[in-house]
């Protein structure tokens, strides 16, 4: 942030718009292709021999536009629309119990961290299958068998599709499926 000060009637206002923040805005305004400078604001080149080192600028002039104790310089500047853009995609969210942070997965990389930490172990990968509310127990467990699933877990425990007592524990409209247990190997 760059501040002018002086005594009143020292030409800091004329400094400040029509010389610093002109040159600024005019440099930044020729970044983009003619197509959009045409719907800009075009501002003359102010009357300097060289001026230096000027990047795109905002200013904010001394009477306040907006009549609201709530206005900020994000506001008044229309900059917070920016920032709100902007900080979903440089952020990095954290775990509140673990720590860990939390980043986007893919298959591959869920298989890279399977094989990290379960090297040498077996391990039975499980998911949640929506059933509809008439369906008899026989008929999806023999659906799933066909499938090729082999248990569900149902009631925190494995039960195998193709055990009859399977269908008497059933009752409810989600049930966890589960493959087959396979060790984790590299070659897997």
């Amino acid at each position: 942030m760059t501040v002018v000060t002086g005594p009143s009637g020292s030409g800091k206002s004329s400094l400040a718009f029509e010389t610093i923040y002109a040159e600024g805005q005019r440099r930044y305004v020729e970044t983009f292709s003619p197509y959009m400078r045409q719907f800009l604001d075009r501002m003359d080149k102010p009357r300097v021999d060289n001026i230096r080192g000027i990047p795109p600028a905002i200013a904010i002039e001394q009477t306040n536009p907006v009549k609201s104790s709530r206005s900020t310089v994000g506001t008044m500047t229309e900059i917070n629309d920016y920032l709100k853009l902007l900080w979903p995609r440089i952020a990095r969210a954290f775990c509140p119990s673990c720590g860990r942070e939390i980043r986007p997965e893919t298959a591959q990389s869920i298989a890279h961290q399977v094989l990290h930490d379960c090297a040498g172990k077996t391990v039975l990968i499980t998911f949640w299958v929506s059933v509809p509310p008439k369906t008899e127990p026989r008929k999806f467990f023999d659906f799933l068998q066909q499938q090729g699933y082999l248990r569900v877990w149902i009631d925190n425990q494995i039960v195998r599709v193709d055990v009859g007592r399977a269908c008497a524990g059933y009752s409810g409209s989600h049930r966890n499926l589960e493959g087959k247990p396979c060790p984790i190997n590299r070659g897997n």
